[in-house]
């Protein structure tokens, strides 16, 4: 399976329905997530939205906020959206992979996630990538020792 992963840097009617379609569904949040929100959030610093293509579709999203913090460099994805398949495991570790990427390069010392924990498949896929649980639906992954 080839999967391409891809920095959003501006909005299209693909991206806000890859970002807004399935996310209340999966997200470990209730959605508030439209075309504004989306708008604002591509031009902040702060965050970084990516997708995941799979012959030249959408096939996932990512949300992360890397911002720095008294302790330092911090960073956390909130949202990752795919399907709860094992091809979908395969694109959210791709997609991790870039999101663990961009923070180590950011200066992060370690990555959250956070994930609705009725999403056994997904928290699984956490746990085997390196990623350890904090608390319910809460994961940590050092990125330096």
């Amino acid at each position: 399976m080839n999967v391409e992963v891809e920095l959003v840097e501006t909005l299209d009617a693909e991206i806000i329905e890859a970002f807004c379609r399935d996310e209340p569904e999966l997200s470990s949040r209730p959605s508030r997530l439209g075309p504004d929100e989306l708008a604002r959030m591509i031009v902040l610093p702060e965050y970084q939205l990516f997708v995941a293509r799979r012959n030249g579709g959408i096939c996932g999203t990512l949300v992360l906020a890397v911002y720095r913090a008294r302790g330092g460099v911090k960073a956390r994805i909130d949202d990752v959206v795919t399907e709860q398949t094992k091809d979908g495991q395969a694109v959210v570790v791709t997609l991790i992979r870039e999101a663990v990427r961009c923070a180590v390069d950011a200066g992060a010392a370690a990555i959250q996630v956070v994930s609705k924990p009725t999403l056994p498949v997904a928290n699984r896929t956490y746990e085997e990538i390196g990623f350890t649980q904090e608390g319910p639906g809460i994961y940590r992954r050092a990125l330096r020792t």
